[in-house]
Formats: structure tokens, sequence, C-alpha cells
């Protein structure tokens, strides 16, 4: 039995595949930079939460991604044009992670979640329990999802993914339909 993180575990995961792996906590240069490319004067705050709101729940971590995906709860509209010009902040914002050798707890899950489905790394572990399970983001369940997929089928494991939490005790994130992170919770699951 082995406990950890999820972000613990993608950095352990990006170690093995020899990938930065390195868990970022001081990140206003990292926005800093990102910010340079900010012509609309939106803020840090609002590109904080474009990228956990839209790009991590809808997955979409190209350009081409992000103008097709849903922005549903924001309270501001963009247009195509809007969306591009907060494409290049976001998108210098992912580059100042790499640069400085690892990311953010989204930028490591998402990158050991593409490993994992690659086939670059194999799954370690037979069975994954979470706990709290309210209070994990997208990139986080499609981690948890990727760990416990049967790599010749695509799908879920039977009995590999547990998921502990009450919905009722959220405290940081939006919800994120489980559906939508590869989870199916349809029938008895």
């Amino acid at each position: 039995i082995v406990v950890m993180s999820t972000t613990r575990v993608a950095q352990e995961l990006l170690k093995q595949a020899g990938k930065p792996n390195r868990f970022l906590t001081e990140l206003d240069e990292c926005w800093a930079a990102a910010l340079a490319h900010d012509t609309a004067s939106r803020g840090r705050p609002f590109y904080e939460s474009e990228r956990s709101s839209v790009l991590a729940r809808n997955d979409a971590w190209t350009e081409k991604a992000y103008l097709a995906a849903k922005r549903a709860g924001r309270t501001s509209r963009l247009d195509r044009v809007a969306r591009k010009e907060v494409w290049k902040v976001l998108a210098a914002f992912e580059e100042a992670l790499l640069a400085q050798g690892g990311g953010d707890d989204i930028a490591l899950a998402r990158e050991a979640s593409a490993l994992i489905a690659n086939g670059t790394l194999e799954i370690p572990y037979a069975a994954i329990v979470c706990d709290e399970s309210q209070d994990l983001g997208a990139t986080d369940l499609r981690l948890l999802a990727a760990l416990a997929r049967d790599p010749a089928t695509g799908t879920l494991r039977p009995n590999a993914l547990t998921l502990c939490g009450d919905v009722y005790q959220r405290l940081y994130r939006v919800p994120v339909p489980w559906s939508a992170c590869g989870i199916d919770v349809r029938g008895r699951s």
C-alpha cells in the first residue's frame, strides 16, 4: 500500500519517465512572464480561473481545443478574437512552468496522464483508493482514471478505482463531472 497525494503520484510518474517533475508552488515569476502578453489587462485572477475552470475542466490544452471549449459558468463572454488573446497568456504561462523544470498540480497531473495514455509509462498500481475526492480537480480525476484504465481496452479495470467523498463538503474547486474525466458512474458504481 502506497499513500500519496495526486501531485506526488504525478511527480513520481514523471520522474520514472525522465520528465521535469518539480512541484512549483511559487508561481509569481511564471505569471509575470505570461502577463507580459496580457493586452486586455484582464489580470492574473482572470487567467488563473480561466485555466482551472475552462482549460483543465475541458482538457483543452491546445489553442484549437481552447477555442472550441465550453466556458460554462464564466461571467464574461469572449469572442474568438478575445479567446486567441487569452490563449497567448495561458500558453506563455505553460511555457514558463516548463522553463522552471516542472509545473503546478494541474500541469504535473496532466503530463503524467498523457504519459500513461500514450503508453510511455506502465500503470504501477493494482488499484487506487482516493478519499476526499470532492476536492479533486479535473486533471487529478483524469490522472486517477488513467491509473485505473486497462491499457489493452482503454476502459476502467473492474474494482481498480474507488473514490470516497462528500460533495456537500466541497471546499475549493468548481464541481467537475466525473464522466468528463473518463470515470463512468452510471448504474451501480
